[in-house]
């Protein structure tokens, strides 16, 4: 039987460039990626992908997630302080938001394509990490369940939680841009709108 307590850690992002304490929040989920992290006082353990018997190396995956088993839901949360090809992308994204037609013309010198070029070729690279992240998670909570005899069909949703530094404008361009990438709920929030964002909460 695996013991989900040995995963259960505050939310926590990665330690920042400049950062002496990672931003974190008072809630608390169970870890999937096995990686570790390290800041102030803060040492991360091994993720549920371990305890499962795969390897880190076998999947992409989320750092966390919340299970339900009274309602049968499970939510996969992912932190991101947002890679610089996502920052390549909201800044191309913004720009043909905003009618900048110089930096349109700088892209193919049409800005029909060169924003369909943005949207749907730039993006993909930015929207398959988190695809892939998704259904990396999702096999290794699926294979928890069988281990501990859960046989129901789960429902999951995603939440991402990025730095509370983030323009909230970006977050509504991120939140339409992963719309439709898969069937079930998609959430993107800062870390301290939390509270308003996860499935449960635990102690």
């Amino acid at each position: 039987m695996i013991d989900l307590e040995i995963v259960k850690e505050p939310i926590c992002h990665a330690l920042g460039k400049n950062e002496v304490q990672p931003e974190s929040s008072i809630y608390q989920a169970y870890k999937i990626d096995s990686g570790k992290k390290i800041g102030s006082n803060i040492t991360v353990n091994e993720g549920l992908c371990s305890l499962v018997g795969f390897s880190p190396s076998d999947f992409k995956q989320a750092d966390y997630f919340l299970l339900d088993e009274i309602n049968n839901n499970a939510q996969i949360i992912e932190l991101s302080d947002l890679s610089s090809d996502y920052k390549d992308c909201m800044k191309a994204t913004k720009d043909f938001d905003n009618e900048d037609l110089t930096y349109a013309q700088m892209i193919l010198k049409n800005k029909d394509k060169a924003k369909d070029f943005v949207h749907t070729k730039i993006w993909s690279e930015v929207i398959s990490e988190f695809k892939n992240k998704w259904f990396g998670s999702i096999a290794i909570i699926e294979r928890y369940c069988r281990k501990i005899n859960f046989s129901n069909d789960l429902s999951y949703s995603f939440l991402i939680v990025l730095k509370n530094s983030q323009d909230p404008y970006e977050l509504e361009i991120i939140s339409r841009k992963l719309k439709g990438m898969v069937r079930h709920q998609i959430k993107v929030v800062n870390t301290k709108n939390l509270d308003k964002s996860l499935l449960i909460k635990i102690s």
